[in-house]
């Protein structure tokens, strides 16, 4: 049971590594076939773009993309208010979804094993200066987080 496990694992980890390589291909090299689809999906309901940008936004955390592209995309397609609702509900879902995606791999485990010494002076140092770490990094413009 526990080979069959590893192995639906490592399956999903493939799957997930495949769809980011997908997404960066057509981010990079079919940017108008993104485009044509993403007007074409917003552009013909508004409820149906609401479903679409929540979607997309849950989902956005698995191919590493921050939440600025998308409220700029969506400022583009929907009204200020409905905007931050669904922009916040997305960040909630995908970080959650994105947190117990990485404790069912066991990538914490994975890491901690491979990298022992810098895992630990990573953990000492974020126990050290949790807030200012935290605020600091929240606050960067280069490296916009949730």
């Amino acid at each position: 049971m526990s080979m069959l496990r590893d192995n639906l694992k490592k399956v999903i980890l493939l799957i997930w590594l495949a769809s980011v390589g997908l997404a960066l291909y057509y981010y990079w090299f079919q940017p108008e076939y993104l485009q044509e689809k993403i007007t074409l999906l917003f552009g013909s309901s508004l409820m149906f773009g609401y479903i679409i940008y929540l979607l997309l936004s849950s989902l956005r955390g698995f191919v590493l993309i921050p939440v600025t592209y998308f409220i700029i995309a969506g400022l583009l397609f929907f009204d200020p208010l409905p905007l931050y609702i669904l922009t916040m509900v997305g960040v909630l879902i995908s970080s959650t979804t994105l947190y117990h995606f990485s404790k069912y791999l066991n990538l914490d485990a994975f890491f901690e094993r491979k990298y022992p010494v810098q895992i630990g002076r990573l953990k000492h140092l974020l126990e050290k200066n949790e807030l200012p770490i935290v605020i600091g990094w929240s606050a960067f413009p280069l490296f916009p987080t949730d």
